[in-house]
């Protein structure tokens, strides 16, 4: 997955479009000169170099037949001795048509290409969300539970993209990935349960009377309200609002822990 530059496809277009437009009588060489040359260049970088490559295989015989009649035109003009030479009519036609061919196929990838318009959810920046989910969670959770970053970024994407019940997958691994850590600093790791259930290890601290009574009740709110259901195949969150309420619960309760969690409030400056 990747960022998609929305003015590539409308400067490709800019620089394509003036071949459909040429005139094809009293046309000189030093007309068409620029606007073959930029063509050129564009259509070699979009069928090699651009994102969409291995997205317009349909494109790629119309682009090829394109490109090679304006290489073609191409090479006749670098070796003209007058740019105040006449371009045959023909020629042109032939180039028009090669361009019309490529349009129609073009207009007909793109609006069936898997394109998307993702927004904004509850106030979050969907570029935020989907390039830095750290952002959402406090910022000593990288130095004091790294191994919850992969999960946290993981899920500020997927709610990014609207896929909820994945995102409240991650967000509950998360948390108890910081739970884990938690727990090592209350107890320790030779009192670590087998298993990584949460309902584990919310039993092996009252046990072991060990842990903040605010921080454990907040775990058992979430282990019965949101993950337990969520553990259940009939089971999804299926809005936003459902799925920005769990977040908001995980990160209060990722939040609590890590204040108990030794260590420093922020990542080091370098």
């Amino acid at each position: 997955m990747f960022k998609i530059d929305g003015a590539y496809l409308y400067e490709l277009g800019a620089k394509v479009r003036p071949i459909g437009v040429m005139k094809e009588e009293d046309c000189r060489k030093i007309d068409v000169f620029f606007p073959v040359n930029a063509a050129l260049q564009a259509i070699t970088d979009f069928l090699n170099n651009s994102a969409f490559s291995e997205s317009i295989r349909n494109l790629h015989q119309s682009a090829q037949d394109l490109s090679e009649a304006l290489e073609n035109m191409n090479a006749d003009l670098e070796n003209t001795n007058n740019f105040k030479d006449p371009v045959t009519k023909w020629a042109i036609i032939n180039l028009k048509a090669k361009f019309r061919q490529f349009e129609a196929v073009l207009l007909a990838e793109l609006q069936n290409s898997p394109l998307y318009l993702v927004g904004n959810k509850g106030g979050f920046d969907v570029l935020s969300m989907t390039n830095n989910g750290a952002a959402m969670f406090p910022k000593s959770l990288p130095v004091k539970v790294p191994q919850a970053m992969d999960d946290v970024s993981a899920g500020a994407r997927c709610l990014a993209f609207e896929l909820f019940t994945a995102a409240g997958f991650h967000f509950h691994r998360a948390n108890e990935s910081v739970l884990r850590r938690y727990f090592d600093e209350v107890a320790s790791v030779d009192q670590r349960p087998k298993s990584r259930n949460i309902g584990d290890y919310l039993r092996k601290m009252a046990d072991l009377k060990v842990g903040d009574p605010k921080v454990i009740e907040v775990l058992k709110g979430l282990k019965d309200l949101h993950r337990n259901p969520l553990m259940h195949p009939d089971d999804s969150i299926e809005s936003e609002d459902e799925a920005l309420s769990l977040y908001a619960a995980i990160r209060a309760a990722i939040g609590y822990m890590l204040d108990r969690i030794a260590g420093p409030t922020e990542p080091a400056v370098t």
